[in-house]
């Protein structure tokens, strides 16, 4: 429905259980019918969920946030965020989407509002190799190990690569690519305490009279961050949703987190 609206060239959903890294559902449009597999063309034919890297941009926040708190770092802890920020000859500016920064904002605020000189002025102050180091227990630039055939490892340059302006960037999600598995797998630990689950589809492998012949158990991959930062960003994640960006995802009766994302993307070169 939103590709269609939104004359998309495609669309992605990837619906995760956060207690155990279970795929519950996983939607690729444009899909193709089964019986017409080799009609279709080889680019259509692969599960782009776990096979292609994209910019995640402002949706990366998440994470910078999370390094910052797991860094000691707190919600209520200011930094520049309005205006322009000058950094090794270039220039960050914040989104013109009619939301305007005071000089100084607090981290929630920041990804509330989703700031670009707020989180590039988090970035700075954390320094890339913790920054990079947290990205690394996240998963980014590695495969997740999902149970799906062509998973992409995403593109994740080492620290000592990062001049000053791609620390900054990379804190907004442009300077690194992700697969939207990788995603919603980094999501995941920050929703389950800071503990992070392998991603799977198969549950168990049953013989023709339903018999179960194998059975897959949760598999715990790593700790991310503190269960305190993880508990600290799930705040400041349902506030994005109560007051800030993501208003538009919160559902009556249920507590709601989340992060907005409207990545820049590159057309025509």
């Amino acid at each position: 429905k939103q590709v269609k609206e939104y004359h998309a060239v495609g669309g992605i959903v990837v619906v995760m259980d956060a207690r155990n890294g279970e795929i519950l559902a996983m939607a690729i449009n444009p899909d193709f019918p089964a019986k017409d597999f080799g009609a279709v063309k080889p680019e259509l034919r692969r599960n782009r969920a776990v096979t292609d890297p994209y910019e995640p941009g402002s949706t990366f926040k998440v994470f910078l946030a999370a390094s910052a708190l797991d860094s000691g770092v707190k919600p209520s802890d200011t930094f520049r965020s309005g205006g322009i920020l000058s950094i090794g000859g270039w220039t960050i500016h914040n989104a013109n989407d009619g939301l305007y920064a005071g000089a100084m904002e607090s981290l929630k605020d920041i990804i509330a509002y989703s700031f670009n000189v707020g989180t590039a002025s988090v970035a700075m102050h954390i320094g890339k190799k913790t920054y990079y180091e947290h990205l690394l227990k996240f998963g980014f630039g590695d495969k997740t190990g999902i149970d799906l055939l062509g998973e992409s490892e995403g593109l994740l340059a080492p620290a000592d690569t990062w001049a000053d302006i791609n620390t900054a960037t990379i804190s907004f999600g442009q300077g690194v690519a992700v697969t939207p598995v990788q995603l919603v797998s980094a999501m995941q630990s920050v929703a389950n305490g800071g503990v992070r689950m392998k991603p799977r589809v198969v549950k168990a492998i049953t013989d023709h009279e339903g018999n179960v012949v194998k059975r897959f158990e949760p598999e715990v991959l790593n700790q991310t961050i503190a269960p305190k930062a993880a508990q600290q960003m799930l705040d400041i994640l349902e506030n994005v949703c109560e007051n800030g960006t993501g208003k538009r995802a919160r559902i009556p009766g249920y507590r709601v987190g989340g992060k907005t994302g409207t990545a820049q993307m590159v057309e025509n070169g």
